[in-house]
């Protein structure tokens, strides 16, 4: 794990789910793929394009501070240039500018969700804007772009007491008949969980309440900055940190908390399970 803590938001900490994108370049892919999409908790039905760039605009009525943004679930070419997050005070301004680095694929060739935190300069203004200015090799799409005002965090270390633990499945069917013989239909998807023990002083225990309150249990996905070390480096480098931020929900419906010893220590097991992104993005980059 990283040095740093798990870090999260709180649904309400994106400005995503709260307004609207207008498409102001590119044009729109016909059917049920328009910006609004980017609203939605289902990073399975994205945004979609018609065109190889595009740009997005979100007028926040007034001037916000932005933490962190991520592309969840996008369909860009591994080194794609002019990826670009940019803030203004009109709409057509770009007072602040940062450029996104899109890494190549996981072996099941699932995008990386990339990221960008904007902590080191928080820009505040009334617009933001994705742009794509650089040719994809396909149409573009998109999964879900949150735009965080906040980025919270737990004192210490996620994992206490046991060793921490991510799992990830690929679902699939199989028929195997009387003689052992299988016959595997891949379903084509990436599920993925982590979880963790967390032993907190009384005011983390009560931001994790609040946390799980936030959220309504499970009913309401998050975006969960997980810091875990990364699985899909080169070999040169197997312990480099993957910093990539999920679309998460709580696990269980549940979220109990055990006093410890006299000073009433809280232990949590913290449970998380990515939202899943359905198929692999279409069309495809790679």
């Amino acid at each position: 794990m990283s040095d740093r803590d798990l870090e999260y938001a709180h649904p309400s900490d994106d400005l995503s789910r709260l307004f609207t994108a207008t498409l102001t370049a590119g044009s729109q892919a016909s059917g049920a793929y328009t910006p609004a999409e980017l609203r939605n908790d289902n990073p399975a039905h994205p945004f979609k394009a018609d065109s190889t760039t595009f740009r997005l605009l979100w007028d926040f009525g007034s001037a916000v501070p932005v933490e962190y943004v991520v592309l969840v679930h996008h369909n860009f070419t591994p080194g794609l240039t002019g990826v670009t997050f940019a803030m203004g005070s009109t709409g057509a301004t770009s007072s602040f500018t940062r450029s996104f680095t899109i890494r190549s694929y996981h072996e099941d060739l699932f995008p990386v969700n990339e990221h960008l935190d904007l902590r080191d300069v928080t820009p505040t203004y009334r617009y933001a804007s994705l742009e794509v200015s650089s040719a994809n090799v396909v149409p573009c799409a998109l999964g879900k772009f949150p735009i965080l005002t906040r980025v919270r965090a737990l004192d210490g270390h996620l994992l206490v007491e046991s060793t921490p633990e991510d799992d990830e499945a690929h679902p699939l069917v199989e028929h195997k008949t009387d003689v052992g013989v299988s016959t595997i239909y891949s379903h084509g998807t990436r599920l993925r969980w982590l979880r963790g023990d967390k032993i907190q002083q009384d005011s983390d225990a009560v931001a994790l309440r609040s946390w799980n309150r936030a959220t309504q249990g499970r009913s309401i996905p998050f975006v969960l900055i997980p810091h875990t070390l990364n699985d899909h480096a080169a070999a040169t480098s197997p312990l480099v940190e993957q910093e990539e931020a999920w679309i998460a929900r709580w696990e269980d419906q549940n979220l109990p908390r055990t006093y410890i010893g006299p000073d009433l220590l809280s232990r949590y097991r913290l449970k998380f399970e990515e939202v899943s992104r359905g198929l692999r993005p279409t069309p495809a980059a790679v």
